[in-house]
């Protein structure tokens, strides 16, 4: 059993080693940082990008957008579910939409 731990353990690793030297040699064969930049330039890069204020509001600002839009959609779910289960009309004139909706991926609609 003890095996089978270390090697649910071992195999994400070499899963992250493989693509990290996958990309690394890409962005050797590419030779052109700005459209393929290397890991280690784009990590380098990232941790200056944690130590700026600039970075953060962004990302804060992103929260907040999605959390508003959660939100929103979160209320107009709840409105369109209890108005279809008082009324049949409504049930059926929001069902094709409901249709439609639920066979969108997610990243679609974003």
């Amino acid at each position: 059993m003890k095996k089978r731990h270390i090697l649910n353990f071992i195999y994400p690793l070499l899963t992250l080693a493989g693509i990290l030297l996958i990309w690394w040699i890409a962005a050797l064969i590419m030779d052109i940082e700005i459209i393929l930049p290397s890991p280690w330039v784009t990590f380098r890069e990232f941790f200056v990008l944690l130590g700026s204020a600039q970075f953060w509001q962004a990302l804060g600002g992103t929260l907040l957008r999605s959390l508003i839009a959660f939100a929103l959609s979160f209320v107009l779910a709840v409105g369109a579910a209890l108005l279809s289960r008082l009324s049949g009309t409504a049930r059926r004139l929001l069902e094709p939409l409901i249709t439609f909706l639920r066979a969108v991926p997610t990243m679609a609609a974003i």
